[in-house]
């Protein structure tokens, strides 16, 4: 009897890490968005922004406020990668509007505290770092690449470190479906009631 309360309490226990893994990493599905207000004085620099490809953009009491459809991702122990496929913000001179920085396909890495994106054909480069983040959202400072980026080509001041906006996003987890070891769960925890109630009787 008491090799069979073991086994089935075994059954259980192997059952559950068979869940808890397949559990471990959610799947971001698209349909969300990430808004970025621009909170960075862009016209003191001589610059403006623009959309490119799915991400659309307002004007919210004075601030550029700008829309990334979330494309996919995924959160692993806690740490989500959200990605944002085929949109993106154009950073050029006001005076002269041929004079570009293309900033596309954002991706949020919330373990690295990061934002990285491709720029004007460099991939995967980190744009922005994580300030602080507060029921505002996510502050946004302009790390070392991209304030480089902005220095080379339009003779702007060193931003690195400074704020550039405040972001909120919204991911959306695909449905957790019910894991293959969840039945030997099942099986496992009913074998180890029956035992119980068993040897109570």
């Amino acid at each position: 009897m008491r090799r069979l309360f073991v086994a089935a309490g075994v059954l259980a226990v192997t059952a559950w890490g068979a869940v808890s893994a397949a559990a471990a990493t959610l799947d971001i599905v698209p349909g969300g968005t990430t808004s970025v207000e621009v909170t960075a004085d862009l016209d003191g620099l001589g610059l403006s922004a623009g959309t490119i490809g799915t991400a659309t953009a307002e004007v919210v009491d004075g601030n550029l406020v700008v829309d990334f459809p979330i494309t996919g991702g995924s959160v692993t122990d806690g740490v989500a990668m959200i990605e944002h496929e085929g949109s993106g913000v154009e950073i050029f001179l006001t005076s002269d509007p041929s004079s570009s920085i293309s900033l596309t396909n954002f991706l949020i890495d919330t373990g690295e505290g990061t934002v990285s994106s491709d720029v004007n054909g460099i991939a995967n480069a980190v744009v922005f770092d994580f300030g602080t983040i507060d029921d505002s959202g996510i502050q946004l400072n302009f790390a070392g690449f991209l304030a480089g980026a902005l220095t080379a080509a339009f003779g702007a001041p060193n931003t690195t470190g400074g704020e550039f906006g405040i972001a909120n996003t919204n991911p959306e987890i695909a449905p957790i479906p019910l894991p293959a070891g969840a039945p030997l769960l099942i099986a496992g925890l009913a074998a180890f009631a029956f035992l119980r109630r068993r040897k109570v009787a």
